[in-house]
C-alpha cells in the first residue's frame, strides 16, 4: 500500500485477520504475487545479480518512444521540417533550451545516466556548419523574499508571531512548545524544530499581525514542503495543503500604507525535511532578457523552448493556473515579432494556455516530457529525419473555463467534487458543443493520409459475436509517415444519458509514399455497454450504433451504422 501511514494494510489488516474478517488464504495469495516478482527479478539469487542498465537497446527504445510521442500542433506555411542547407544561424531560446525535460515532480522522477538538451543536440548536428545561439530569455522563479520580522507582530503587539508546536500532523491536543518566533522563515532540514517536538510528523500554528510595507499590490504566499495554509483576516487566502516537496503557493492582495492584517499560518510535516516560509513581494512583471529577442532577430530560425517543470506540476498539489509560468508567453510574442520563422516547443505534462500567442507563431510542437533523448528527438523532428506522428491524449481547451473540471476546482475548502459525471475529457466538449483549441487525438504530420473503403463484417451484431471494422489508409503525401487511426462508437438512442461518442480502438500504421494498408479493429457487445446504477451492472442495450473512423475526435472521415440485436447484461 502506497500511503504513509498505511490505511488498509497496517494495523487495520492485522485486526481484520485476527477477528476472521480476512482469511489466511487472502494473505498467502497477496504474498505469493509479491514473491513471484521478486523471484523473477532474481532478488533471491544473491546481490551480484543485476539487470543491464543503460544499454544501447535501452537508449534506442527511449529515443523511439519519444519520437512516436511528440505531437505537431501547428505548421503554418509548412515551415517544418526545416531545411539544414538553408540554415546559417539558429537561436535556441527559453528557460528550457539547455536542459532536457525529464518529467514532473514526485515519485515519477527519474535520474537517467545522461540526458541531451535541444541546445546540445543542435550544436552536435551543426558543428562547424552553422551558429547555434542561446539565451534563456526568462528565469523560472520558485520563491519570493521572506516576510521580515519588522513587519510581524504577535496578537498582543510584540515583535514576531505567536507559535504553537504540536506532536502529530493535525494540530490536535495541547501544544508541546509555545513561543514567539521572530519570523516564519524556517528550514529545519531533518532536525526537530524545538526541544520536545519530534523531527518528523509535527505541526505548527503561527498567529499574529502583518504590517503593510506600503501602498500597492503585493503577492503574499507560503513556501513549504508538505502542507501549509495561510488565513488573512479569518479567511483562507492560500491553500498549500498536501504532501509535496518545496512548493510556493501565493495570491495577490491590495494593501494601503498603515494597514494591519490578522494572519494565521498552519503547517504540518510528514517526514524527512521540513521547510516553512511566509513570503511577500510587490507585484511586478517578470523581466525578459533583451538579448534573447536580439538573437532571434539575427537568426534564420528561432526555437522557443518553454513549458513546465517538476516544480510546476507534481504529485500532492494542483496547478493554480493553465497559463505558462512567468514571462514565457511574453517571450514567445516578442521573439515571434522579431523573427517570422519562430517555432514554439512545449515540454509539459498537461495543457497550457496558448491563445495569447499561438496566432503569432507559425509552428508549435508539443513534446510533453520526452526524457533523456529529448534533444536528439526534437532535432530529428525539426529537420525532418523523423516525421512527427504523436496524437494528443488529452483535449487542449482554449481557456480554463472550457475545462469540465472548471465549475468544481478550485474549491473553498479541502474537499473536491467530481461533478463531471460521464462527460470527462473530449466527451465534455462534444456534449457541450465547445470547440477546443486542439481536440483529443489530434496531431499533424509532414505528409497526408486518406481514409476510404469502410467495411463492417456485419450490420446486425449479436451479444456473443465480434464486429470487425475494416478500412484503408493511404499515404497521399510526399514522405513516409505513421498515422494513428481512431475508432469511435456513438449510441443513437439509450435509456440513460450517454456520451456523444466514445473511443473504442486505435492503431498506428506506417505507410511509405503512395502505400495503402488495411486496418481491422474489433467491436464487441462490451464496447457498447454502459453502467446502469439502478441495476448495479453493465448493460449492452439493443439498438443502432454509428461506427466513426477518423484522425481525431473532431476529424471523422468515415461512418457506417450497425445494430445490436438484443440487450445483454454483462458481469
Amino acid at each position: 500500500e502506497m500511503t504513509s501511514p498505511p490505511v488498509y494494510f497496517g494495523d487495520s489488516l492485522l485486526v481484520a485477520v485476527q477477528n476472521g474478517r480476512v482469511s489466511d488464504k487472502v494473505l498467502d495469495y497477496k504474498a505469493r504475487r509479491i514473491l513471484r516478482v521478486m523471484f523473477t527479478l532474481g532478488l533471491f539469487d544473491g546481490p551480484e545479480r543485476k539487470g543491464a542498465v543503460d544499454t544501447p537497446e535501452h537508449r534506442a527504445l527511449s529515443r523511439k518512444v519519444a519520437e512516436q510521442s511528440v505531437v505537431l500542433l501547428k505548421n503554418r506555411g509548412h515551415l517544418l521540417p526545416l531545411k539544414s542547407e538553408r540554415i546559417r544561424t539558429i537561436a535556441v531560446l527559453g528557460p528550457k533550451a539547455a536542459q532536457a525535460s525529464l518529467g514532473g515532480g514526485g515519485s515519477s522522477e527519474t535520474t537517467p545516466t545522461y540526458s541531451v538538451s535541444l541546445l546540445q543536440a543542435l550544436r552536435e548536428r551543426f558543428h562547424g556548419r552553422a551558429r547555434v545561439l542561446c539565451s534563456k530569455g526568462v528565469e523560472f522563479r520558485y520563491e519570493m523574499p521572506a516576510v521580515p520580522g519588522k513587519l510581524l507582530r504577535t496578537p498582543d503587539g510584540r515583535p514576531g508571531v505567536l507559535a504553537e508546536y504540536y506532536r502529530g500532523m493535525f494540530l490536535r491536543g495541547s501544544p508541546v512548545v509555545t513561543r514567539i518566533d521572530s519570523a516564519i522563515n524556517f528550514d529545519w532540514g531533518k532536525g526537530a524544530p524545538a526541544p520536545g517536538v519530534p523531527p518528523d510528523r509535527f505541526s505548527v500554528r503561527w498567529r499574529g499581525k502583518l504590517l503593510s510595507p506600503g501602498s500597492g499590490r503585493y503577492r503574499l504566499g507560503i513556501y513549504s514542503n508538505d502542507g501549509s495554509k495561510l488565513f488573512v483576516n479569518g479567511k483562507l487566502f492560500v491553500n498549500n495543503w498536501g504532501n509535496h516537496h518545496g512548493l510556493l503557493k501565493s495570491a495577490e492582495i491590495e494593501l494601503t500604507a498603515g494597514d494591519t492584517l490578522d494572519i494565521e499560518v498552519v503547517f504540518y510535516e510528514l517526514g524527512n525535511t521540513a521547510i516553512a516560509r511566509l513570503e511577500m513581494e510587490p507585484v511586478h512583471e517578470d523581466p525578459i532578457d533583451p538579448r534573447a529577442v536580439e538573437l532571434a532577430r539575427q537568426a534564420d530560425v528561432a526555437l522557443v523552448c518553454v513549458g513546465l517543470t517538476k516544480e510546476h506540476e507534481a504529485e500532492g498539489w494542483d496547478r493554480d493556473s493553465m497559463d505558462l509560468p512567468g514571462a514565457q508567453a511574453r517571450l514567445i510574442r516578442e521573439v515571434a515579432r522579431a523573427n517570422p520563422n519562430t517555432v514554439v516547443i512545449l515540454t509539459n505534462g498537461s495543457p497550457v494556455t496558448m491563445i495569447p500567442w499561438i496566432h503569432e507563431v507559425p509552428a508549435v510542437i508539443e513534446a510533453f516530457y520526452p526524457g533523456q533523448e529529448e534533444g536528439h528527438v526534437l532535432a530529428d523532428i525539426l529537420f525532418g529525419d523523423v516525421n512527427p506522428s504523436g496524437k494528443l491524449p488529452d483535449t487542449f481547451p482554449r481557456r480554463y473555463e472550457d475545462n469540465p473540471a472548471a465549475p468544481f476546482y478550485p474549491s473553498d475548502n479541502d474537499e473536491l467534487v467530481y461533478g463531471e459525471g460521464i462527460h470527462v475529457g473530449y466527451r465534455h466538449y462534444d456534449a457541450k458543443g465547445i470547440e477546443p483549441l486542439f481536440p483529443f487525438g489530434f496531431g499533424l504530420s509532414y505528409t497526408k493520409f486518406a481514409y476510404r473503403n469502410l467495411r463492417l463484417s456485419t450490420h446486425s451484431l449479436s451479444p456473443d459475436d465480434t464486429l470487425w471494422v475494416s478500412f484503408e489508409i493511404r499515404n497521399t503525401g510526399p514522405r513516409a509517415g505513421d498515422e494513428i487511426a481512431q475508432l469511435y462508437i456513438r449510441d443513437r438512442e439509450a435509456s440513460l444519458p450517454r456520451e456523444v461518442k466514445a473511443l473504442k480502438g486505435f492503431q498506428r500504421v506506417h505507410l511509405e509514399v503512395g502505400e495503402s494498408k488495411e486496418v481491422r479493429l474489433p467491436v464487441t457487445a462490451r464496447d457498447l455497454a454502459f453502467y446502469d446504477p439502478t441495476q448495479h451492472c453493465w448493460i449492452a442495450e439493443a439498438g443502432e450504433f454509428d461506427v466513426l473512423v477518423g484522425a481525431s475526435s473532431r476529424d471523422i472521415r468515415l461512418k457506417q451504422t450497425f445494430s445490436l440485436r438484443q440487450s445483454e447484461r454483462l458481469d
